[in-house]
């Protein structure tokens, strides 16, 4: 520990081989796991197949939290206070409140210059799109535009993860599809299985 995406990566390759599950491989993963999938993939591509991507974040996700914040940034707000510890987070891949102990920032990096999926069927599932901007409204709006921004730019980069990307939205607002939208995974996922 810390983990980089790619370790992740990599586990899940061995744990697959351990247990000897024929390849290639149809992966389906909900938020982070998006990015483990695209890891994956960058280090084995002829292994995957295709993929489900069930509200992933965009990248740059993580990294935005941690540099978005001025440099030494002080507030008498609790709950900003509190916000901006949290985000810091994110350098600190032992923060005792984030039990993955992923290091974010070179995780970020690896998937920047990760190869896209080619022609593979990718399918991404989205919540709802709402007018809402990301952040609670006690976070100034010159440090919540560079998130929102990351999000009015997410389709976009989904769109070119594949020549044969799809991003689906869901009627539920919801993060957790698998829970909020079942069908619509469930649906998804035998779509994919079907090609």
């Amino acid at each position: 520990m810390p983990f980089t995406v790619d370790e992740m990566a990599t586990r899940l390759h061995n744990l697959l081989n351990t247990a000897e599950i024929e390849q290639p491989y149809y992966f389906a993963g909900g938020s982070y796991a998006s990015y483990v999938i695209t890891s994956f993939n960058n280090l084995y591509p002829q292994e995957v197949v295709g993929a489900v991507l069930i509200d992933p974040p965009p990248l740059g996700y993580f990294y935005t939290m941690g540099t978005r914040w001025p440099e030494n940034f002080k507030t008498d707000n609790e709950k900003l206070e509190r916000y901006y510890n949290f985000e810091q987070s994110v350098h600190d891949p032992m923060f005792e409140r984030v039990p993955e102990n992923v290091d974010h920032m070179k995780s970020y990096a690896t998937l920047s210059n990760a190869a896209s999926f080619g022609d593979k069927p990718i399918i991404i599932l989205r919540a709802k799109q709402t007018e809402e901007r990301y952040d609670p409204p006690f976070v100034p709006e010159e440090i919540a535009k560079s998130m929102d921004s990351l999000y009015a730019n997410a389709e976009s980069y989904f769109k070119n993860l594949s020549t044969n990307s799809r991003v689906i939205y869901s009627e539920s607002e919801k993060h957790h599809l698998h829970i909020a939208d079942r069908d619509l995974v469930v649906k998804s996922i035998k779509e994919l299985v079907s090609k």
